[in-house]
């Protein structure tokens, strides 16, 4: 799709180029038209959508808050979690955190890079993990952490 939109846009240069001779103008239009055909579809399509609900869902969770003072309180801001839903958002609510989605593969844990940076998985000293009981892999988590004598320092619901 990337390979059709440039020459679309090579062509739509090619022929504004015959009409406008002044570089600055016609580069002007170019990117004009770039911006309108890559945004049209999530503007038209999403008109009534109020982002700042989305961001901000997690923010008002008392638990999110808890594990914010908990990584404060102990410097510590790396945090993994095989529940993507419960450790992703605190990302966004904090710039220093870095949450990684763990997945299983055979007995090994291994990190899923598809949202997380791969750099975030190379911590070194202590971290938190965010252990949701309804998740499997978290359950198998928490087994090798008590193993390693790993501390509880929170604890709600299932999670």
């Amino acid at each position: 799709m990337s390979l059709l939109k440039i020459t679309l846009y090579l062509w739509l240069y090619e022929q504004l180029s015959r009409i406008i001779k002044t570089k600055s103008t016609l580069a002007i239009i170019t990117i004009i038209m770039a911006l309108l055909t890559s945004c049209w579809y999530s503007v038209v399509s999403n008109k009534h959508l109020s982002l700042s609900i989305h961001i901000t869902f997690h923010r008002n969770r008392d638990f999110n808050r808890e594990i914010l003072a908990l990584m404060r309180q102990n410097n510590i801001y790396q945090i993994y979690s095989a529940d993507f839903w419960g450790i992703l958002p605190l990302n966004a609510i904090d710039n220093r955190v870095n949450a990684g989605e763990l997945a299983m593969n055979g007995d090994n844990f291994v990190p899923r890079h598809w949202l997380s940076r791969p750099s975030w998985f190379c911590a070194t000293g202590e971290v938190f993990y965010y252990l949701n009981q309804d998740v499997e892999a978290d359950r198998l988590i928490k087994d090798r952490i008590m193993k390693r004598h790993g501390e509880l320092l929170l604890t709600k619901g299932d999670v």
